[in-house]
């Protein structure tokens, strides 16, 4: 029996309130329930093209995130400033995002990625597609925590305006999605557009893995609006239905 194809999105918008709602609706009620890691954890998920502009991508430069995202104020505030850091692994873990990007491990020397895209935009004019950076190596398949975020792309638009475009093979769209993609603005607007002037006014964000975990179901439910057992949901949607019925019944009856 042939297993059924990935479920696959795409979403697209300048209201992040929108589409953190939308997305998680999607996730919980079309995902396919998986168990994976180390630690077996279930989760739901699919296959994520989100495409953010406009006020979306100043909110998000400028500290904000969607209204119910759990993971914002103070919190948020601490996170960015690691983007910019002189110290980018100041906790000693294997490594962070912004290490992998500026500090970037070779058999040779460590390379700063970020370095490398302004002096392209300084001999070139940055209006290519090459402007790429990586965040995984072959080297590390060995690693028990791969990167998550594994490349980037920055694509000319055209009056110094630039698309960010991002893929990230595994990604948690429940605690980790909004605060990732300000880290990421922040750290690529402070190194590589403002020296430039520059302005990022587009991401395009893959996700191979969106997914929200079971453990953050509470949360789905609250920002979705609908159930996480889809049973109980049926049943909502019957209601539901039932009870537009009714009133199209009615309203026909007055007639």
């Amino acid at each position: 029996m042939e297993h059924a194809p990935t479920p696959t999105f795409f979403f697209e918008g300048d209201d992040i309130d929108q589409l953190y709602r939308d997305i998680t609706r999607t996730i919980v009620r079309d995902g396919k329930d998986i168990v994976f890691g180390h630690e077996k954890k279930k989760a739901r998920e699919i296959h994520a093209t989100v495409q953010i502009y406009g006020i979306g991508i100043k909110r998000l430069l400028y500290g904000g995130v969607p209204r119910k995202f759990p993971f914002q104020g103070d919190k948020l505030k601490e996170f960015r400033k690691l983007a910019i850091a002189d110290d980018v692994n100041p906790y000693g873990n294997d490594y962070t995002y912004q290490e992998l990007v500026r500090k970037f491990p070779t058999n040779i020397n460590q390379l700063n990625q970020m370095g490398l895209i302004v002096k392209d935009r300084q001999s070139t004019g940055m209006t290519d597609n090459g402007i790429v950076g990586v965040l995984y190596h072959p080297n590390m398949w060995k690693w028990e925590n791969k990167p998550c975020w594994n490349w980037l792309q920055l694509r000319y638009l055209g009056n110094n305006e630039y698309s960010l475009r991002l893929l990230f093979r595994s990604h948690d769209y429940g605690m980790a999605v909004w605060a990732n993609m300000s880290f990421i603005l922040y750290m690529m607007n402070y190194f590589v557009m403002k020296p430039n002037e520059c302005k990022i006014t587009e991401i395009i964000l893959t996700s191979t893995s969106a997914h929200i975990y079971e453990n953050d179901q509470d949360s789905a439910v609250n920002v979705g609006g609908i159930y996480w057992s889809r049973e109980e949901d049926k049943s909502l949607l019957h209601q539901s239905l039932g009870f537009l019925r009714a009133i199209y019944d009615y309203v026909k009856g007055q007639n």
